[in-house]
């Protein structure tokens, strides 16, 4: 029984990676909502995990610094006292989103 339960959970959990926004942008998962449509265009290296039956955003990705065009007309900066890395609360959806954008080019999106 158990092992039932365990293959079905983790049946349902789908790993994509892209090289660059472009491949994401073709795979349909921006306007499908597993990933939000204001990932930095210059995003690279791109991790996307989903359950199909939870609506949970989870992206790490690389991205250009500076390029938080479409994150800052979308989302509210937080404050924060970690000068090396920028917080933003954005709604998704139904749903709220964290981004954390570190000035090394790493990023992450994730459903609160």
């Amino acid at each position: 029984m158990f092992t039932a339960i365990w293959l079905m959970y983790y049946s349902e959990t789908h790993k994509s990676y892209f090289d660059n926004y472009e491949q994401l942008k073709k795979s349909e998962l921006i306007q499908k909502g597993w990933v939000p449509s204001f990932i930095p265009r210059s995003a690279y290296d791109i991790h996307e995990t989903h359950k199909v039956d939870v609506a949970r955003v989870n992206v790490r990705f690389r991205f250009r610094p500076g390029d938080t065009k479409e994150i800052e007309a979308s989302c509210n900066k937080m404050k924060t006292d970690d000068i090396n890395t920028q917080y933003y609360r954005c709604k998704h959806g139904n749903d709220m989103v964290i981004v954390r954008l570190s000035s090394d080019g790493k990023g992450q999106i994730l459903s609160e």
